[in-house]
Protein backbone atom coordinates (compact mmCIF):
# COMPACT_ATOMS: atom_id res chain seq x y z
CA UNK A 1 0.00 0.00 0.00
CA UNK A 2 3.04 2.63 0.79
CA UNK A 3 4.64 3.98 2.80
CA UNK A 4 2.45 4.09 6.37
CA UNK A 5 3.74 7.56 7.67
CA UNK A 6 1.16 9.67 9.02
CA UNK A 7 1.33 13.69 7.36
CA UNK A 8 1.96 16.30 9.77
CA UNK A 9 -1.04 18.29 10.11
CA UNK A 10 -1.84 22.02 10.25
CA UNK A 11 -2.67 23.43 13.53
CA UNK A 12 -4.44 26.84 14.15
CA UNK A 13 -2.54 27.64 17.41
CA UNK A 14 1.00 27.29 19.25
CA UNK A 15 -0.45 25.23 21.92
CA UNK A 16 -1.81 22.41 19.83
CA UNK A 17 1.56 21.73 18.06
CA UNK A 18 2.94 21.96 21.04
CA UNK A 19 0.66 19.58 22.14
CA UNK A 20 0.86 17.60 18.97
CA UNK A 21 5.14 17.71 19.19
CA UNK A 22 4.97 15.89 22.61
CA UNK A 23 2.92 12.98 21.42
CA UNK A 24 5.34 12.43 18.69
CA UNK A 25 8.23 12.50 21.17
CA UNK A 26 9.36 9.60 23.49
CA UNK A 27 8.81 11.33 26.30
CA UNK A 28 7.33 9.62 29.81
CA UNK A 29 3.89 9.82 30.29
CA UNK A 30 4.17 11.46 33.38
CA UNK A 31 5.42 14.34 31.36
CA UNK A 32 2.82 14.48 29.58
CA UNK A 33 0.19 13.94 32.29
CA UNK A 34 2.19 16.97 34.41
CA UNK A 35 1.63 19.46 31.22
CA UNK A 36 -1.78 18.53 30.29
CA UNK A 37 -2.97 18.90 33.77
CA UNK A 38 -1.15 22.23 34.52
CA UNK A 39 -2.77 23.93 31.19
CA UNK A 40 -6.27 22.90 32.15
CA UNK A 41 -6.31 24.02 35.65
CA UNK A 42 -5.23 27.26 34.82
CA UNK A 43 -7.64 27.15 31.84
CA UNK A 44 -10.15 26.36 34.55
CA UNK A 45 -9.05 28.95 36.68
CA UNK A 46 -9.49 31.98 34.50
CA UNK A 47 -13.09 30.57 33.30
CA UNK A 48 -14.61 29.40 36.05
CA UNK A 49 -16.84 32.35 37.64
CA UNK A 50 -16.66 33.49 41.18
CA UNK A 51 -18.49 31.23 43.50
CA UNK A 52 -21.64 33.64 45.54
CA UNK A 53 -24.21 32.98 47.12
CA UNK A 54 -28.02 34.87 46.82
CA UNK A 55 -26.32 37.02 50.41
CA UNK A 56 -23.67 37.81 48.80
CA UNK A 57 -25.44 38.96 45.04
CA UNK A 58 -28.20 40.95 47.74
CA UNK A 59 -25.17 42.98 49.26
CA UNK A 60 -23.24 43.44 46.33
CA UNK A 61 -26.27 45.12 44.20
CA UNK A 62 -26.31 42.12 41.62
CA UNK A 63 -29.91 41.15 40.07
CA UNK A 64 -29.36 38.88 37.55
CA UNK A 65 -27.92 35.29 37.57
CA UNK A 66 -25.34 36.39 35.57
CA UNK A 67 -23.00 38.38 37.57
CA UNK A 68 -23.49 41.62 35.18
CA UNK A 69 -24.88 44.68 36.33
CA UNK A 70 -27.74 46.45 34.44
CA UNK A 71 -27.14 48.87 31.92
CA UNK A 72 -26.96 52.71 32.56
CA UNK A 73 -28.94 54.59 30.51
CA UNK A 74 -27.38 57.39 27.91
CA UNK A 75 -27.62 60.33 28.67
CA UNK A 76 -29.52 62.64 25.59
CA UNK A 77 -26.27 64.69 23.08
CA UNK A 78 -26.31 68.31 23.33
CA UNK A 79 -26.54 69.58 20.23
CA UNK A 80 -24.32 72.55 18.78
CA UNK A 81 -25.83 76.12 17.19
CA UNK A 82 -26.26 74.63 14.08
CA UNK A 83 -28.40 71.46 15.00
CA UNK A 84 -30.73 73.48 16.95
CA UNK A 85 -30.90 76.60 14.61
CA UNK A 86 -31.97 74.28 11.97
CA UNK A 87 -35.71 73.52 12.70
CA UNK A 88 -36.13 77.35 13.47
CA UNK A 89 -37.04 79.40 10.63
CA UNK A 90 -34.72 81.11 8.60
CA UNK A 91 -31.65 79.05 10.46
CA UNK A 92 -32.70 80.98 13.56
CA UNK A 93 -32.38 84.20 12.29
CA UNK A 94 -34.26 86.29 14.95
CA UNK A 95 -34.61 83.58 17.54
CA UNK A 96 -33.15 83.37 20.94
CA UNK A 97 -30.49 80.68 21.47
CA UNK A 98 -28.26 79.95 24.83
CA UNK A 99 -25.76 77.91 26.06
CA UNK A 100 -27.11 75.29 28.50
CA UNK A 101 -25.16 76.86 31.34
CA UNK A 102 -25.84 79.88 30.95
CA UNK A 103 -28.22 82.66 33.27
CA UNK A 104 -31.40 81.95 31.67
CA UNK A 105 -31.38 85.68 31.33
CA UNK A 106 -28.19 85.75 29.14
CA UNK A 107 -28.89 84.72 25.61
CA UNK A 108 -28.16 85.93 21.94
CA UNK A 109 -30.83 87.06 19.08
CA UNK A 110 -29.32 85.63 16.22
CA UNK A 111 -29.06 87.99 13.42
CA UNK A 112 -26.85 86.45 10.54
CA UNK A 113 -25.93 82.86 9.68
CA UNK A 114 -23.43 81.04 7.62
CA UNK A 115 -23.44 77.43 6.93
CA UNK A 116 -20.72 75.17 6.11
CA UNK A 117 -21.44 72.63 3.19
CA UNK A 118 -22.14 69.81 5.66
CA UNK A 119 -24.87 71.95 7.02
CA UNK A 120 -23.56 71.63 10.45
CA UNK A 121 -20.68 73.84 11.53
CA UNK A 122 -20.13 77.08 10.08
CA UNK A 123 -20.44 80.68 12.05
CA UNK A 124 -23.22 82.94 13.00
CA UNK A 125 -23.82 86.80 14.31
CA UNK A 126 -25.63 88.03 17.16
CA UNK A 127 -26.92 90.17 19.68
CA UNK A 128 -25.56 89.31 23.24
CA UNK A 129 -28.37 90.29 25.59
CA UNK A 130 -27.51 89.96 29.55
CA UNK A 131 -30.53 90.18 32.30
CA UNK A 132 -33.28 91.24 29.49
CA UNK A 133 -31.41 93.93 27.57
CA UNK A 134 -28.77 94.26 24.94
CA UNK A 135 -25.34 94.59 26.36
CA UNK A 136 -24.20 95.84 22.82
CA UNK A 137 -26.55 97.53 20.09
CA UNK A 138 -24.38 96.10 17.47
CA UNK A 139 -23.86 92.16 16.03
CA UNK A 140 -21.12 90.05 17.11
CA UNK A 141 -19.93 87.17 16.27
CA UNK A 142 -21.32 84.31 17.88
CA UNK A 143 -18.32 82.49 19.88
CA UNK A 144 -18.33 78.64 20.63
CA UNK A 145 -21.25 77.40 18.05
CA UNK A 146 -19.55 74.20 17.10
CA UNK A 147 -19.67 73.46 21.05
CA UNK A 148 -22.28 71.01 22.00
CA UNK A 149 -24.30 72.78 24.94
CA UNK A 150 -27.02 75.45 23.22
CA UNK A 151 -30.60 75.63 23.50
CA UNK A 152 -33.22 77.49 22.42
CA UNK A 153 -34.96 79.67 24.32
CA UNK A 154 -39.13 80.61 23.40
CA UNK A 155 -40.76 83.61 23.75
CA UNK A 156 -42.65 83.85 26.66
CA UNK A 157 -46.57 83.37 25.71
CA UNK A 158 -48.99 86.14 25.00
CA UNK A 159 -51.84 87.16 27.50
CA UNK A 160 -54.85 84.83 26.67
CA UNK A 161 -57.16 86.99 28.00
CA UNK A 162 -57.27 90.67 28.00
CA UNK A 163 -58.51 93.01 31.06
CA UNK A 164 -61.87 93.78 31.19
Amino acid sequence: MGSSAVPMLEFSCKREREREQAMATARSPTWLLRYFSRSLSSAAAQTAPPASTACEKAATGETSDTGVAPKKKRSKKKKNFFEVAQYLPCWGVGAKLAKSHWDPLAYYVVTNVRLYKNGRQGKAWGIFHNAGAPQTGEAEKIGGVNKRCWRYIEDPPERLYRRL
